[in-house]
Formats: C-alpha cells, sequence, structure tokens
C-alpha cells in the first residue's frame, strides 16, 4: 500500500534513470538562447548613453533565475508534453544553471515538480478512488522514477534478476490502476514482447516471481494477438505455460488454499494486496483455454453427412459450431485507445466531453479491499454468481502428487462445452465443503478484517436447448466468503454418472476460472481438469429448477 510519510533521507535524481544529453555551455539543448545563463564573460557591447541603457534595462525580459519557484516548475512541467517520453527536457532546464537547479532541484519543490509529471502521464482515479486520496509527493516521485527505469528496461527487453520482481510489480500495479494511458504506455514500449521473453524462463524462475509473470502474460495478451501467430508459436507458448495450469490439479495447490496470504509487492509501491499470488494458477488456466481454442476445431465429414441427412441427430451441427465459437475472455481484449495529449480529469473522463471507460474499476474488487458501502472481508458478493455461464473445460489423466507438476505436460483427453445457468438459494445447509479449512483473513497492513461466516449458496443446472452438447448437469454449491472460492458438486441429470467437483475464482466479475474433479476427493479422483465459463447474461430470472 502506498504509505502516507516522507521516507526518511530521500534523495531523487531523475539522472540515474534516463540517458541525458550533454549539455553544452555555448549551445544549450531544448532552451532558446535567450533564456541560457552563460558562466563566461560576455562580449562588450558598444557604448550607449546612461539614458538608452537604463531604457533597455526596464524593457529587458526577466531570466529564469528570477523567476518564481512557482511558474519555474510550470515551465518545466511544459517542457514533458511528449507524453511518451521520460522528462529529459525537464532534467535540461534544471541543468541550465545553479540558480534554477537550486530552485527546482531540492525538497520539496523537486518533489512538487516530478509530482506534477506524475498527474500528466499516468492515470490516478484508481489510486485516488482506493486511497480516499493520493499519496504524497515524495512517494509519487520515487514512483515516477520507478516506472520509467522500468520502461526503459521493457524497451530494451532487459531482463535482470535483480530487478524482475520489483519491475514485474511495477508492471501488474500500471495495469490494474490503468484507465487506458497507463496501458497506452506499456503498449508503446513493447510489454508483449518483453512479458513473452520472461516467459521463456519461467521454470528458472522461484514462486512469486513466477506467479508475477504468468498473472501479467495473462493480463497482456489479446486473442487478437494469440490468432495472428502461427501453429508452431502457439504450441511451443503452450508447452511452457500448459504445466503451470496443471499443477493446480495437485491437492495441496495454493491457489486453492485458504491460507492467508504473505506481502510480496514493495508496499510503497502498490494499491492492490497480496492475494492475487493465490491466483497464478487461474492466470495460467485461463492462459492454456485461449491457447488450446486458437487451433480450429475439426468436425469429420461423415458427422457433416449424418447432420444433412437427419437435422434432429443431437447434439446438432448447430451445436458444434456454436461451441466451436466459445472463446475464453482475454482481458486485454477490450483495451480502451486514447489519446495522451487530451486533457484529463481525475476519475478517468476526458475533459473534452468523450467518456473513457474506467477500465480500473474491473481490477477493483479482486486487487483491493472494497470500501464504501460493501462488508469488509467479502471477497466475492452475491451477485456476481448469478447469470448464465458458458464455456469449455478440459480433462486431463489421473496425475499422481509424486510427479513434478511444474515440468510435465500431461497428454489432452478431450475438450468438452459446458453451460450452467446459476442462481442463489436461501437454503441453509451446505451440500458440499471445500478442501481449505475456514479461517480470519488478516490484512495486508496487519489490521484485523471482519470475516463474514455465513456462506453464499447457489444452485444450477444445464438450459434445456444446450442439454445434449453440454450434458444435461445440475449443480449446488456455496461461495467461501473470505476470499470467494466457488466449490460446487455436478451430476448429469439423466444420466448415472460419477458426480464431479468445480473449485474456481470469479476474475474481472465475469470469468469463472477453476479446476474440478470426479469422484469423491481429489485424491482418488479417476479424471481431472481445468475450465473456464464467461458470463454471458447477467441474470438468471429464476429458471433453474426447484428440485434439484
Amino acid at each position: 500500500m502506498y504509505v502516507c510519510q516522507d521516507p526518511p533521507h530521500v534523495v531523487l535524481d531523475l539522472r540515474s534513470s534516463f540517458t541525458i544529453p550533454k549539455v553544452d555551455s555555448q549551445k544549450p539543448v531544448g532552451l532558446p538562447s535567450s533564456l541560457f545563463i552563460n558562466d563566461a564573460s560576455p562580449e562588450p557591447l558598444p557604448p550607449v548613453s546612461s539614458s538608452f541603457e537604463n531604457l533597455l534595462r526596464s524593457m529587458a525580459s526577466p531570466t529564469l533565475e528570477t523567476l518564481p519557484r512557482e511558474v519555474l516548475q510550470h515551465i518545466a512541467l511544459l517542457t514533458t508534453s511528449t507524453p511518451s517520453e521520460p522528462p529529459t527536457s525537464a532534467i535540461r532546464m534544471i541543468q541550465t544553471n545553479k540558480f534554477v537547479r537550486h530552485k527546482l532541484h531540492s525538497p520539496p519543490s523537486d518533489f512538487h515538480l516530478y509530482a506534477s509529471i506524475f498527474h500528466s502521464k499516468f492515470d490516478t482515479a484508481a489510486i485516488s478512488r482506493r486511497q480516499d486520496a493520493l499519496p504524497r509527493n515524495s512517494i509519487l516521485a520515487a514512483e515516477l522514477l520507478q516506472r520509467y527505469a522500468v520502461l526503459e528496461r521493457i524497451r530494451a527487453r532487459e531482463i535482470h534478476p535483480l530487478y524482475l520482481h520489483s519491475d514485474l510489480s511495477t508492471i501488474l500495479n500500471l495495469i490494474v490502476e490503468s484507465d487506458g494511458l497507463d496501458e497506452w504506455h506499456l503498449r508503446k514500449a513493447g510489454l508483449v514482447d518483453f512479458i513473452l521473453d520472461v516467459s521463456e524462463k519461467l521454470v528458472t524462475f522461484k514462486e512469486k516471481t513466477r506467479a508475477l509473470s504468468l498473472l501479467v502474460l495473462s493480463l497482456s495478451l489479446s486473442r487478437r494477438y494469440i490468432d495472428f501467430q502461427n501453429a508452431q508459436w502457439i504450441q511451443d507458448l503452450l508447452v511452457r505455460i500448459q504445466p503451470f495450469a496443471v499443477s493446480a490439479l495437485a491437492s495441496r495447490s495454493p491457489c486453492f488454499s485458504n491460507s492467508s496470504p504473505t506481502d510480496i509487492l514493495p508496499g510503497w509501491a502498490s494499491t492492490i494486496t497480496s492475494r492475487h499470488i493465490k491466483h497464478s494458477s487461474s492466470a495460467a488456466i485461463l492462459l492454456t483455454l485461449a491457447l488450446v481454442e486458437a487451433t480450429p476445431l475439426q468436425f469429420p465429414h461423415h458427422v457433416i453427412h449424418q447432420y444433412a441427412v437427419n437435422p434432429l441427430l443431437r447434439p446438432s451441427l448447430a451445436d458444434l459450431e456454436a461451441f466451436a465459437k466459445v472463446k475464453a475472455p482475454m482481458v486485454a481484449e477490450d483495451l480502451v485507445e486514447v489519446d495522451p495529449s487530451a486533457p484529463r480529469c481525475l476519475y478517468g473522463d476526458s475533459c473534452s466531453g468523450r467518456s473513457i471507460v474506467a477500465r480500473s474499476r474491473s481490477h477493483d474488487r479482486e486487487f483491493f479491499r472494497p470500501g464504501g458501502n460493501s462488508k469488509p472481508g467479502v471477497a466475492c458478493a452475491s451477485d456476481l454468481v448469478r447469470g448464465l455461464w458458458e464455456g469449455s473445460w478440459l480433462y486431463y489423466p489421473c496425475l499422481s502428487e509424486d510427479v513434478e507438476l511444474e515440468t510435465s505436460s500431461p497428454s489432452l483427453i478431450c475438450r468438452k462445452p459446458l453451460q450452467l445457468l446459476l442462481e442463489e438459494t436461501s437454503s441453509a445447509s451446505s451440500p458440499v465443503s471445500s478442501l481449505g479449512q475456514m479461517e480470519d483473513l488478516r490484512a495486508d497492513d496487519g489490521s484485523e478484517v471482519t470475516t463474514v461466516q455465513s456462506p453464499v449458496q447457489f444452485k444450477g443446472q444445464t438450459l434445456t436447448e444446450h442439454g445434449e452438447a453440454s450434458g444435461y448437469w445440475r449443480c449446488a454449491g456455496e461461495v467461501r466468503p473470505n476470499d470467494g472460492l466457488l466449490t460446487f458438486k455436478m451430476h448429469r441429470m439423466y444420466v448415472e454418472d460419477s458426480t464431479w467437483t468445480f473449485e474456481a475464482f470469479i476474475h474481472y466479475d465475469t470469468v469463472l476460472v477453476g479446476r474440478c474433479w470426479s469422484g469423491p476427493s481429489l485424491q482418488a479422483s479417476s479424471c481431472r481438469g481445468i475450465f473456464c465459463l464467461s458470463r454471458v447474461s447477467a441474470v438468471s430470472g429464476g429458471m433453474v429448477q426447484e428440485d434439484l
């Protein structure tokens, strides 16, 4: 979390973060000659009368060193009007002479200048909304230096072991706080190429760095980008990502445990909690589904012929074609195109009258503790469960606990469609319990958070018109209140079959990602799988039958 106290003995020097051109004392860079203070002795002027000399002095423009500090700061801010470039022009202005440097580069004026640059170049609406107030200028100034240093390493595609964890933390902050401008900086710097380079070394990273890498990758890749790649590229990335998705199928996977997470992000540079580390498997599952779905489904010719002869044959060709169109939703798919040079208001709206979507709001519920009218400690509101969910799931062979899940890439058994209509129920009895044990969740800053003890109950079923394609499923389960884990059991309506257990989290308010297994327990399961469902309708309308 941002702190509200100035760190002791903070010394800011932008020169350490950027390549600064050497300023020629005779030919200053970026400043008109009339404003440059030359320490050298000027050439002698021709003699003039004293009255004319006094007139010239009265008409002379003030030099930079005579301007008030506030005016100098405003001029320096105007020199940083190019959104995608570091404020090197302001640095040149600071280096004009010792008088200007003293006014602009000594606390607290330098903090104020750099904080103003931060406001002009990055989104701040999410920070204000989540913190109720922006951090002190010294914190914003330090964050400005960190962000430009990270953007410079992204451009150079420099993956340095000493900086990587901190760089990924900063990138994640930029994404979840973005209303368009932050992600514009990342795209201009080449984030996708950078994070793909990082993904090639996932196996060598420590767990926390690996989790951050998977999260940033899942938030950065769009389906349009994936579909543009060739089959070999997709297969290579799938081989790198799939083992971490399969690792969620281990019975002791930290993604689905109920233990309180530990803080892994720099506390002074983040508005998000470390709870996201538990969702790294969800990021790998989402990426795996997206990569598998990038390969078009192939229908056998004899099946197509059978459908043509007998249109009533189920599942119909229309069902299969509809299933082929189901895609795992990617967060980067709906990036907002913004004009970085346009004036911006405080909460993510364009001052020119065109409203900009507050993209950061989709991350609010997941990456920071809700405030206002929300109950603290509730990670998943009941209204998020209600609705029609569609997607697919992948079956994997039974995996032994002794298998090195991080390095294995099991063969895929089957990909099948899945549709569920979910709604809350007033039933007080819990039909299923999750693997984790209930315990209080503590806030990352050490303060106690109230935990609501009664879980949200829900039930669901497959719509009749999609039953043949999706399998006529019924389910009942609950939402674990302190971290939002959905646990529910599913069985087929008209077939004597084994019961399946599903565990999942809702991400970005519209995506349900998790794992599943058949049989009484995960350890004794004969088949395990991963799944991803997207909410296509937010209201169920009471269509779930009562005889569940």
